[in-house]
């Protein structure tokens, strides 16, 4: 995350900070698309708060070992529950729509 050409990691945060931005607001749109059940907004978010302060934790110690390793650490929490979110809703959409074309059927060849 630090480099010769960036000893204070003001770039890397500048960085990890908008894709932190743009990476709060995607579960709203899963959300939206019916991609996601809000019953994983709620952890999704907990951890992405988190995620946050070890983020601003970063920047506060100019990038040192330890905060960039807590950062990496941090980041894994949000982007599980959102796969296991996306999973699961994705599941259960297509057993309810299999479901209702069973019913569909059921009722045509009666």
């Amino acid at each position: 995350m630090v480099s010769n050409d960036d000893p204070e990691g003001q770039k890397a945060f500048q960085h990890i900070a908008a894709c932190t931005v743009l990476n709060s607001l995607v579960p709203m749109g899963m959300y939206a698309t019916s991609m996601l059940n809000p019953a994983f907004l709620l952890p999704f978010y907990y951890y992405q708060f988190h995620y946050i302060k070890a983020v601003m934790e970063f920047k506060e110690s100019k990038g040192n070992v330890a905060s960039a390793k807590k950062l990496k650490r941090k980041s894994y929490s949000p982007f599980l529950i959102l796969l296991m979110g996306f999973t699961a809703t994705s599941v259960y959409n297509r057993h309810k729509k299999r479901q209702q074309m069973q019913a569909e059927l059921n009722l045509l060849t009666e």
